[in-house]
C-alpha cells in the first residue's frame, strides 16, 4: 500500500508543479495550493480495497476450480474403477459405508460389499479379459464423460455430480443419467453415496414459440 501512496504522492507533486507552471487568465494559481491529505488517504485506500478484492475474487476462483477438478477426479475413479474392474480404483475413491440407490431402493454397502460388486461386474462384463488398448479406451472414454458432468455444491464440503451413462436412443427419450454425491474430508473428496435409474431421463421438448398477437390489419 505504500507504494500506492507513494504513486499518489508524486501524481499530487507533479499536478502541483504543472498548475504552477500555466499563467494567464483562466489559470488562477493559489499560492501553496495542494490536495488535503484526507483526499490523498481516500484514494490510496479505494485502491488498495480494489486491489485486495481483485486478489481475493481469484484465490476464490482457484479454489473453486481445483475442488471441481478433485471431485471429477474422485469421481473418474469410482466409476472407472467399476467399470474397468479395478477394484483398488473404485474402493478407493469410497468413504464406507456408501449409500446406494437403485430404482427407488436404497442400501448401504460396506468395502466387502463394493469388491463383490466389482467382481460381479467383472463375471459379467468378462472385463479381465480386456486387452491393455481397449481398457485404454474406455478409461479416456469415462474421463470425456466426467469432464462433461454437471457439478454441483451442495455446501462447503458436499458436492454432486451428475453424469450420463447411456446417451438418448431417440429423440423420444432422454439421457439415461447418475448421480454420486462426495464429501470431503482430511482434504479429499470421497464418493458417499449414489443414485441410479434404469429407466432414461424424460426427453427435453422445447415449448412451441406462442403464436404472435395479430396486427391492427388482421383483426375483424
Amino acid at each position: 500500500m505504500s507504494t500506492t501512496c507513494d504513486g499518489c504522492l508524486r501524481m499530487t507533486s507533479a499536478s502541483h508543479s504543472e498548475s504552477s507552471s500555466h499563467t494567464g487568465p483562466g489559470w488562477p494559481r493559489p499560492s501553496g495550493w495542494r490536495l488535503p491529505a484526507w483526499v490523498i488517504i481516500a484514494v490510496c485506500l479505494v485502491a488498495a480495497g480494489s486491489r485486495l478484492w481483485c486478489l481475493g475474487a481469484s484465490a476464490r476462483q482457484t479454489t473453486v476450480e481445483n475442488d471441481e477438478k478433485q471431485i471429477r477426479q474422485a469421481a473418474f475413479r469410482y466409476y472407472a474403477g467399476m467399470v474397468l474392474g479395478d477394484e483398488a480404483m473404485c474402493v478407493g475413491a469410497v468413504a464406507f459405508p456408501m449409500y446406494s440407490v437403485r430404482n427407488g431402493t436404497g442400501r448401504l454397502i460396506d468395502e466387502k460389499s463394493l469388491r463383490a460388486v466389482v467382481a460381479e461386474v467383472i463375471r459379467r462384463r468378462k472385463s479381465s479379459d480386456l486387452t491393455e488398448e481397449v481398457r485404454k479406451r474406455i478409461a479416456a472414454n469415462t474421463l470425456a464423460v466426467f469432464e462433461e458432468a454437471s457439478i454441483q455444491f451442495i455446501g462447503g464440503d458436499t458436492a454432486s455430480v451428475v453424469f450420463v451413462v447411456r446417451p438418448a436412443p431417440s429423440r423420444d427419450f432422454g439421457d439415461t443419467l447418475a448421480q454420486l454425491v462426495l464429501y470431503r474430508k482430511g482434504g479429499h473428496w470421497r464418493v458417499i453415496a449414489e443414485f441410479t435409474d434404469s429407466k432414461p431421463a424424460p426427453a427435453f421438448t422445447a415449448e412451441p414459440p406462442a403464436e404472435p398477437e395479430p396486427s391492427l390489419e388482421q383483426r375483424p
